[in-house]
């Protein structure tokens, strides 16, 4: 499950979009980004936040996510909520820090984790 907005979707361009499960906001230019990268349309999860941790959890369930990929967006953005949802399910986090930070996953190095899974 992607839950960094539509803005960052090209970069998952080169995985499989029927694996994606982007989460959204309901919005045409959302909408639109997902379906240049070929997600599905019964993939594209359009919601506005933030979400609760069992309201996460019922997302990630429903999905049968094995990873979610949120951004660092703090409490307003609701990360707290996210991470303790995929704790409680066994889902591994792929959490994008702030630019400020020098530490984390590079885009190549998330790209080889979500193609090749969590090791």
């Amino acid at each position: 499950m992607l839950a960094t907005g539509s803005k960052d979707l090209p970069e998952y361009a080169v995985l499989d979009a029927a694996r994606l499960y982007p989460r959204v906001l309901p919005a045409v230019e959302s909408i639109a980004r997902c379906g240049e990268i070929g997600v599905p349309q019964k993939n594209v999860i359009c919601m506005q936040g933030p979400f609760s941790a069992a309201m996460n959890a019922a997302t990630l369930t429903h999905v049968n996510a094995a990873f979610i990929v949120t951004k660092d967006s703090g409490d307003a953005g609701g990360v707290r909520e996210k991470i303790q949802a995929a704790e409680e399910l066994g889902v591994t986090v792929i959490l994008i820090s702030r630019p400020t930070r020098e530490e984390g996953y590079t885009m190549e190095q998330l790209k080889r984790v979500l193609t090749e899974g969590a090791k």
